[in-house]
């Protein structure tokens, strides 16, 4: 860990919390693709693309963090991103930890694995051997509890945060509305297909690239309803997010996902000879 990093969470030498963002991110049913790969003796080859995304994922954020500031810590499919108050309304500390959280899910996703994971704001300590304190507590129970399909939830106090940023703007100009979306629960997420936005201009391979990934997970899980309907919800996300960017000129209709491969189908019992 950077020194810069350091200052913040020791004072005289003896640690101390500090006012963080810190958020826990999970990759959507990897204990049961782990345990269908060894049944399946397919576990190396799993192992092979969790380990090269995830590689490539780490190394993005390291090249994309702020002065030193971003501690970020690994452990099989957690990945913890914290950073410390700097500013007063910590407006620039937000739009950082969103970039980071956004290149993090669409590089994740690239490889196949979808992400859910929670955003907290509190106390907080870091030091390169442990991350301590209420933060992540919440930033955990967020990932356990309440974004049960595979996104990043805001805290209810991060959410305000958000509030108080926007109103800084005029309508129109606010640099987080893009990021972030509502829930039908009305818990704010990251709107990490943002990405897909670059320039004034839509990236269509990253977006085709998303709906290849969730078509794929949705026809893998057809027959489990309860793993299913998470596909399902992203693939909503991702039609939601096209129907955000009809007016740019390389839109098509074809980036959308067909709404049958999104809901069940029914058909009557076959008739008997």
């Amino acid at each position: 860990m950077q020194n810069s990093t350091r200052n913040f969470y020791f004072r005289d030498d003896l640690p101390t919390h500090h006012q963080s963002y810190c958020a826990f991110l999970d990759v959507l049913g990897f204990s049961d693709q782990i345990t269908e790969s060894h049944l399946k003796n397919t576990h190396n080859s799993l192992l092979n693309q969790f380990h090269q995304t995830l590689n490539e994922s780490i190394q993005l954020l390291n090249e994309y963090s702020t002065h030193g500031l971003t501690s970020i810590r690994s452990l099989t499919d957690n990945l913890i991103i914290c950073i410390p108050q700097i500013s007063r309304d910590m407006e620039s500390e937000l739009g950082s930890i969103l970039s980071l959280i956004t290149s993090f899910q669409m590089t994740m996703i690239r490889g196949g694995f979808f992400i859910r994971g929670g955003l907290a704001i509190g106390d907080l300590f870091v030091d390169q051997h442990s991350v301590f304190g209420p933060a992540l507590i919440e930033a955990y129970q967020i990932e356990t509890k309440i974004s049960v399909n595979p996104i990043v939830t805001l805290s209810q106090s991060t959410a305000s945060l958000v509030q108080q940023h926007l109103s800084y703007y005029a309508r129109g100009w606010d640099p987080h509305r893009k990021d972030i979306l509502i829930n039908s629960d009305g818990n704010y997420f990251i709107n990490y297909l943002s990405e897909c936005v670059e320039d004034e201009r839509i990236l269509v391979s990253s977006i085709e690239n998303h709906k290849d990934q969730v078509i794929t997970k949705l026809n893998e899980h057809r027959s489990n309803p309860r793993i299913f309907s998470k596909y399902s919800w992203v693939a909503e996300y991702h039609n939601y997010f096209c129907s955000m960017i009809t007016g740019y000129p390389e839109y098509t209709s074809d980036l959308t996902i067909e709404e049958q491969l999104i809901h069940p189908s029914f058909s009557q019992l076959p008739l008997q000879d």
